[in-house]
C-alpha cells in the first residue's frame, strides 16, 4: 500500500541502477506491450543515475503512455519490502557478471524473469524464465506466463523453488567453502 498498488494488482518491477547497460528501455517497451493485454497490472522500478539517463528513460514513459501504471523510486532502504511486493522481479540487462538483485528476490520468494547474461542463467535455474537480452516479445511472453500461472506451483508467490536455489546454491556458508577450495587449488597451482 505504501507503494500504492492495490491488493488486486500484478506487479512487476526492475531493480537496478539507471545505466544503458540495464536496458531499462527493453523493460518499458516490454511493459508497453503487456499492459495492453493484461488488465490490473502495475510496473515499478527502482534506481537511480545518471541524470540525462533518468530524464531520457522518463520522457519515454510519457511518450508510450505508461504513466498511469508505472511507480518510481529513486532508492529506499526496504528492498526486501519491494521484492516481496513485486509478484514478478525482472532484470533486463545487456551485461552482467553476478547480479545481486537476481539473488536478492529469489531469496525473498519472488519469481524472476532475467536476459541470458553473465551468471544470470546459472543464478536462476529452473526456478524462472531466462530471455535472450533485449528480446522485449520474450519478456512479454515470459510474463504472461507467469501471470497466467500465478496460481499455479511453478511461480506461485512465495516461490520456494527461487528460495531453495539460492540457500542451496548461494549461501554465506556455501561462497566460504568454495573461496576455500579455490583458494587450495591456486596455492597448489
Amino acid at each position: 500500500s505504501s507503494l500504492g498498488v492495490t491488493q488486486d494488482s500484478f506487479l512487476i518491477g526492475i531493480v537496478a541502477r539507471l545505466d544503458p547497460i540495464k536496458a531499462h528501455e527493453t523493460f518499458l517497451q516490454a511493459a508497453r506491450q503487456f499492459v495492453d493485454k493484461n488488465l490490473n497490472v502495475q510496473f515499478l522500478i527502482v534506481g537511480s543515475g545518471e541524470a540525462s539517463y533518468e530524464d531520457r528513460l522518463k520522457k519515454l514513459v510519457k511518450c508510450i503512455g505508461l504513466d498511469d501504471c508505472l511507480i518510481w523510486i529513486d532508492e529506499t532502504n526496504d528492498l526486501v519490502g519491494i521484492y516481496n511486493a513485486l509478484n514478478i522481479y525482472t532484470l533486463t540487462s545487456r551485461s552482467e557478471s553476478f547480479p545481486n538483485t537476481l539473488c536478492e528476490a529469489m531469496a525473498c520468494g519472488t519469481p524472476c524473469v532475467t536476459s541470458d547474461v553473465g551468471d544470470c542463467r546459472l543464478i536462476l535455474g529452473d526456478t524462472g524464465i531466462v530471455v535472450e537480452a533485449g528480446d522485449v516479445g520474450g519478456f512479454v511472453s515470459a510474463w504472461e506466463f507467469m501471470y497466467l500461472e500465478q496460481d499455479g506451483s511453478n511461480y506461485k508467490k512465495p516461490c520456494y523453488n527461487a528460495i531453495s536455489r539460492i540457500t542451496t546454491h548461494y549461501s554465506l556458508e556455501k561462497m566460504v567453502e568454495q573461496s576455500i577450495v579455490q583458494f587450495n587449488i591456486d596455492r597448489q597451482a
